[in-house]
């Protein structure tokens, strides 16, 4: 059980604590702030309460040299006065939260129960970003999935040959990236990487773009234009989506590979080039030789050596890697707060099919680290079509073919409304009951019975000077009712 550390020098509350945490939290105390940093290093505890008024050394003093001694440890204030300095002071000085004598028992129990699971996050975030090291075996390809360490395995034993790779995969899963890692881990290292993104050059301009021409050998060809293939000399040369190149150019780029050489448009003199071709697409090349629109020969001379890339959906152990990957990279520089994902957040992301693959993790995670004011993003902050996906998977689990019960289903259906709500009102209670059709008294009652957790920084907010009133029979009917249901 996470342990838990009681600092109060009045002995009738550190039992009363104790008694009641202690059916789910190993529990010590210590009578002073002397006493306390001596169990501190004994016990090595998750949480600290402590009191503010401490005889000797005061509970401020006490919690500066707890986060200078013990950073990760969590800790929460516990005073009887109402002073705002001080618990603003507490805050500064890293605790957790603070909370005022007396308290509600519902209060404290859920302070401490999200304090401990900030903790378990930083800890995984931690765990996750040791891991996010090993596994950066070529620049920003991230994986330590059997599917990425045999991709590594293929890299390592190409990179220093001569023979052309044809990448395949879905868009988004890093063919360009793993072209380059390629060359430049390999023996043409100190040589160009020439990329031509054969879909996105016009076919009339694609021959030059290949292979140069001559002044005056078209229209507007006002002076010679050395070719990609030449530029490349001695390096590599790489053909991204080379299923959309068309067929009459095939045959030209067929005799460049098979003869290693080439003439401009417009020229007559052969030019010998040492290229290395590596080619990338997201079609069905097999499919395109069938129905005529791919060369065979040329299909062969390009798949010496076949690479495939695994849709992220097969994977999916990669995917929290690659979010603290985009995480640490948004964050770098940039004057954001987000530290991290919550366990239910990461869940959601790892279930999701993620059909634009690592370039669709990369867009959602540089949003949120643009967008959200907090440090930890919950499964509300997620894109809708995350956290649809993860309500679908609620409702029937696809895993193990079996459905969910219907209270199980309408439970899921509310609280993924009432957070969409509340997100949307910006946390304002009166807003997001009028959006819902409701009152407030009933959207507290549900937030109480669903467990939804109102983000950090969004404290539930009434709009206009006058409280609504806290419900009628009418009110109460409605309530038993949705209870039943």
């Amino acid at each position: 059980m996470p342990k838990v550390l009681v600092v109060d020098d009045e002995k009738s509350a550190q039992d009363s604590l104790k008694q009641l945490l202690k059916e789910n939290y190993d529990v010590v105390t210590a009578l002073s702030g002397e006493e306390a940093f001596k169990v501190l290093n004994e016990e090595n505890p998750d949480l600290v309460l402590l009191d503010v008024l401490l005889p000797g050394m005061g509970g401020i003093e006490v919690l500066k040299r707890v986060r200078s001694l013990k950073p990760d440890t969590q800790v929460i204030m516990i005073t009887g006065q109402e002073k705002v300095k001080t618990a603003v002071e507490a805050i500064k000085l890293g605790a957790f939260d603070y909370i005022h004598k007396p308290f509600e028992i519902n209060e404290l129990l859920g302070l401490v129960k999200r304090a401990l699971q900030q903790r378990q996050l930083r800890d995984e975030m931690d765990h996750l970003r040791g891991q996010l090291k090993k596994s950066r075996q070529f620049d920003s390809i991230v994986g330590n999935s059997p599917k990425m360490l045999d991709l590594f395995q293929t890299i390592t034993r190409v990179m220093n040959s001569n023979s052309n790779v044809l990448i395949t995969g879905e868009s988004g899963t890093g063919k360009e990236l793993v072209a380059r890692a390629i060359h430049y881990n390999g023996n043409r290292k100190e040589k160009p990487f020439v990329v031509v993104h054969t879909s996105a050059v016009p076919d009339k301009l694609l021959e030059s773009e290949l292979f140069g021409h001559e002044k005056g050998s078209f229209t507007g060809a006002i002076q010679r234009k050395d070719g990609t293939l030449e530029i490349a000399n001695g390096g590599t040369l790489f053909l991204d989506e080379i299923g959309d190149m068309p067929l009459e150019l095939q045959s030209k780029l067929l005799r460049a590979i098979q003869e290693k050489e080439f003439r401009r448009v417009g020229g007559t003199e052969s030019i010998k080039v040492d290229v290395r071709f590596v080619a990338a697409t997201n079609k069905n090349l097999e499919k395109a030789i069938k129905d005529g629109s791919f060369r065979e020969d040329l299909y062969y001379r390009l798949t010496v050596v076949p690479v495939v890339l695994a849709p992220l959906r097969e994977r999916r152990e990669d995917i929290p890697l690659l979010v603290y990957h985009f995480l640490d990279r948004y964050r770098t520089g940039a004057n954001v707060k987000v530290e991290g994902f919550s366990q239910e957040a990461m869940e959601a992301l790892q279930v999701y099919d993620w059909p634009g693959n690592v370039r669709e993790v990369q867009n959602a995670v540089e949003n949120l680290v643009v967008m959200m004011d907090h440090s930890i993003i919950h499964i509300e902050d997620l894109p809708q079509q995350i956290r649809m996906h993860q309500l679908q998977k609620t409702i029937f689990d696809r895993s193990t073919g079996q459905g969910a019960s219907l209270h199980d289903i309408v439970a899921a259906f509310e609280k993924q409304i009432i957070e969409e709500a509340l997100r949307k009102c910006n946390g304002v209670f009166t807003r997001a009951s009028k959006l819902l059709g409701t009152t407030r008294r009933i959207l507290k009652y549900r937030i109480d019975q669903l467990h939804i957790q109102i983000p950090k920084g969004q404290r539930i907010k009434s709009e206009g000077s006058s409280p609504e009133p806290e419900g009628s029979a009418e009110d109460s009917a409605r309530i038993s009712s949705e209870n039943s249901l």
